[in-house]
């Protein structure tokens, strides 16, 4: 296979998918306009927010002097973190310029150096995949969120973020070939991926809409044959739940987690070890009722119901953008 060599931030198509998030998406884009090197190309995709937030999107992103140019794709509805990021990688895949691309959320803000940092870390892997980022909660303490990505529990299918919790100064001497041996994927907050794996491993799955569309897709790079890479200079700071609403529980109390991502991670973390992982399906399935049980015992008994439809639905492929009825509530 012949080596990606020599991607630096001018070759780089940055993709940003906006979702009723226009603080965000804006405070993001003034951060890729303080990169030390400016990007090839930068694409906003506004996924059906239907508030307005498109309007204001092509005014700023007209007004060049202002900041960062980039262009506005607009989607009749929303697809999703899979179909949008998906819908921005067809139109940047014509360009042949473009040899990599940067996954960016729309509510994380990323420090000056984080491009340069991932595109060498990206040139340094012996069959260049993808890479992530040093990820940190913004505000606060600025604990990790992960280094890079995390791992795949392959009998239970849940998913860990390495690193999360370190400091910061912590997280950056870990050995980063070591951080790398350990990653099964590569988190979609930023995640910068050559255009050589895109075009032999494929996009994202837009099967599962939002979330472990990363994992699947991390996954799928490494049994095409790629590397995956940890860049801990690519400093990135995430709201993590910007962008979709959803919000960390510190308390270990109820979780903040609405009806929609309870549904949406059951259901997919079922379907990605259907695709992956069958022979570890009865187990997955049999821990579900150990998640019926810590529903209920937080005062969610509502979504006990939720909950064997959310594991039904990803065994028989039932995927997708999801019934209205698990709107956020």
């Amino acid at each position: 296979m012949m080596r990606t060599t020599g991607i630096t931030a001018g070759d780089v198509g940055i993709v940003l998918v906006n979702f009723r998030g226009l603080r965000d998406t804006l405070s993001c884009l003034g951060a890729v306009a303080n990169l030390r090197t400016p990007p090839r190309r930068v694409i906003v995709v506004d996924n059906g927010s239907g508030d307005g937030s498109a309007d204001t999107l092509r005014m700023e992103l007209a007004r060049c002097g202002s900041g960062v140019c980039a262009e506005l794709l607009e989607l009749p509805g929303n697809e999703g973190f899979a179909g949008g990021n998906n819908a921005a990688l067809r139109l940047l895949l014509r360009d042949q310029g473009c040899r990599a691309f940067w996954l960016l959320n729309n509510d994380a803000e990323p420090e000056p150096a984080a491009l340069d940092a991932l595109c060498e870390t990206l040139n340094a892997l012996a069959t260049p995949g993808a890479c992530g980022s040093l990820l940190v909660h913004m505000g606060g303490a600025g604990r990790v969120q992960c280094t890079g990505g995390g791992r795949l529990n392959r009998l239970f299918g849940t998913a860990r973020h390495l690193g999360e919790g370190l400091a910061v100064d912590a997280a950056q001497r870990l050995s980063t070939k070591e951080v790398e041996a350990r990653l099964d994927y590569i988190c979609g907050a930023s995640l910068l991926v050559a255009r050589s794996a895109v075009e032999r491993a494929g996009l994202l799955d837009e099967a599962f809409f939002l979330y472990y569309e990363d994992v699947e897709w991390g996954l799928r790079l490494r049994r095409a044959g790629f590397d995956l890479g940890y860049a801990p200079g690519s400093v990135v700071r995430h709201k993590e739940g910007g962008s979709t609403g959803a919000a960390s529980s510190r308390e270990g109390n109820v979780p903040v987690r609405s009806r929609f991502i309870d549904y949406l991670t059951l259901r997919n973390r079922v379907w990605l070890m259907r695709l992956a992982y069958p022979f570890a399906l009865p187990l997955v399935l049999a821990s579900y009722l150990g998640v019926a049980v810590n529903r209920w015992r937080r005062g969610q008994a509502d979504r006990l119901g939720l909950v064997a439809r959310a594991a039904w639905h990803g065994l028989t492929g039932r995927m997708g953008r999801p019934d209205p009825s698990h709107s956020p509530k």
